[in-house]
This record gives C-alpha cells, sequence and structure tokens, in this order.
C-alpha cells in the first residue's frame, strides 16, 4: 500500500517536471531572448553565452516556481486564476500589437536587418583578419 502512494506521487511528480520543462521549450524557441542568445553567440564566445543564458534561465525559473507556490498561499486561488488570466490577456494583447507593428515597420526591420548582416560580416572579417 506505502508503495502506491510512492509510485503515485513520483509519477505525479515526474508528470509535473515533464509538463513544465516542455512549457518551457515551446514557449522559449523564437522568443526574443532565444534570438538574442544567438546574436550575442556569434559575437562572444558561446560557451560565456550558453553560460550566462543557462544561469538566467534557472534563475528565472526558481523565482517563477517560488512565486507560483508562494502566491496562492497568499491571495485566495480564485483571485490568483482571476490575474493569470488578466495577465495572459494583456501579454497577448501586447504581442498582437508588436506583430501588426512589425507588419507596418516591414521596411525598419529590413534595415535593421542589413545593418545586423554588415555588423556580423565585420566582426567575421575582423576575426578572420581579412
Amino acid at each position: 500500500m506505502a508503495e502506491d502512494v510512492s509510485t503515485i506521487a513520483n509519477e505525479g511528480t515526474f508528470h509535473a517536471l515533464s509538463r513544465s520543462f516542455a512549457m518551457i521549450i515551446v514557449s522559449e524557441i523564437g522568443d526574443k531572448t532565444f534570438l538574442i542568445a544567438a546574436i550575442l553567440a556569434m559575437r562572444h564566445p558561446r560557451a560565456v553565452v550558453f553560460a550566462g543564458a543557462f544561469a538566467s534561465l534557472v534563475v528565472m525559473s526558481i523565482l517563477s516556481a517560488e512565486l507560483g507556490h508562494i502566491l496562492p498561499t497568499l491571495i485566495p486561488r480564485k483571485w490568483t486564476q482571476a490575474c493569470a488570466a488578466v495577465l495572459f490577456l494583456v501579454f497577448g494583447v501586447k504581442m498582437l500589437q508588436e506583430g501588426r507593428e512589425m507588419k507596418a515597420g516591414n521596411e525598419k526591420i529590413q534595415e535593421e536587418m542589413k545593418e545586423a548582416e554588415e555588423d556580423i560580416e565585420g566582426d567575421e572579417a575582423a576575426h578572420d583578419g581579412t
């Protein structure tokens, strides 16, 4: 009987771990942070960029897990869920607005991409000595 309870608890823990891992992977791929790390890795040592990005992800994950544990004990569950829904809505609307601005500012984006490519080519030329 005690083994059954332990097994169920372990399965619940593994399920929570795998679910949080999957959600972080899905939400971070293609995120601004992902792109910034890729650009930084082109200019600086990859190991240093990876260490910084990984450390910041660990810190943010710990902070969010602690807040997820503490807030429901301080604020009633109903209010916590309502606040989470409002925050998702606000950030979703913000992302949609940024997307519309990106479509409208396509010329500006092309200009920035050209500048970034020139900088990268200049860095590569300086690195190669050509």
